[in-house]
């Protein structure tokens, strides 16, 4: 699979599913973990973008997969300083 068909399907996936399960939980109001659910998967589908480019620049051993390391990394510190 290529690196964009690679993200377009992981960025696909979560937009849907965090929409379901927003839609959901707008419909079922005593649901409400369900909302927050859809909210944290539709929060957290660029980060998920950025691993599935990274894996596939690493399965093509491509040098930009050392960017998207990078790039993970600063995020995830970033999450850490943050939830601190």
């Amino acid at each position: 699979m290529s690196v964009g068909r690679a993200t377009a399907a992981v960025l696909r996936f979560g937009v849907v599913l965090g929409a379901a399960l927003c839609t959901v939980g707008l419909l079922i109001p005593s649901w409400g973990i369900v909302l927050w659910a859809g909210i944290l998967v539709i929060a957290a589908t660029p980060l998920a973008g950025v691993a599935a480019t990274t894996a596939a620049l690493v399965r093509e051993r491509d040098v930009w997969a050392k960017a998207g390391a990078v790039l993970i990394a600063a995020i995830a510190l970033g999450l850490v300083i943050s939830l601190s």
